[in-house]
């Protein structure tokens, strides 16, 4: 069964609540499809158009309707792949991707919570305010030196998430990516501040 025959098979998720991995489950909604990922790992695609991604590091839920098109990021690449180019593939091969995704972001969301991060947006560069030219030029000069640690794409979707307030799902459309990847982005460039914040302290 290919991607697009399995999404002409299931609900539309627009509106619905996201449920959790054990409403999922434990519920009577029917799984339209199921398939082993690994010994310990599964994808499930129920009715009502959520998928369960489950594997020895976790569980993940996410609305099958919203994985479109795909960008991934190499050390300084980046490669997409269109909606119409997982339409004809085998339905499992866009979810997997969409599954590993959203568990990376959940590991890594769970890991910022106890970390710090100097917000990049107006708010935290008010907070900067400076009185003097000096001050102001070091300000200007921090922020080109994070800024020039990105790849063009991390730049745009910092400026658009921080600076211009767009939400994930905004930009995600304005790329054609999912909001996951956009969320990942995100968590990339934080890492990538929080291993060279020896530069800007």
């Amino acid at each position: 069964m290919t991607l697009k025959e399995l999404q002409d098979q299931i609900e539309r998720t627009i509106g619905k609540e996201l449920p959790t991995a054990a409403r999922l489950r434990d519920g009577n909604c029917p799984v339209v499809v199921s398939r082993a990922i690994t010994a310990t790992g599964k994808l499930s695609v129920f009715a009502n158009g959520f998928a369960l991604y489950e594997t020895e590091c976790g569980c993940t839920v996410f609305r099958v309707d919203y994985c479109g098109g795909y960008t991934y990021f190499g050390a300084n690449t980046e490669n997409s792949l269109s909606e119409e180019f997982f339409a004809d593939k085998d339905w499992w091969v866009r979810l997997v991707m969409e599954g590993e995704d959203r568990l990376t972001h959940n590991r890594n969301a769970r890991t910022e919570k106890h970390e710090s991060f100097y917000e990049f947006n107006d708010v935290a560069l008010s907070s900067y305010c400076t009185e003097s030219v000096q001050e102001e030029f070091i300000l200007r000069e921090m922020v080109e030196q994070l800024f020039s640690m990105m790849t063009q794409r991390q730049k745009e979707v910092v400026k658009l998430y921080y600076i211009d307030g767009l939400g994930v799902k905004e930009i995600a459309a304005i790329y054609g990516i999912s909001h996951q990847a956009v969320s990942v982005t995100l968590s990339d460039v934080k890492k990538k501040f929080q291993k060279n914040r020896k530069f800007f302290e």
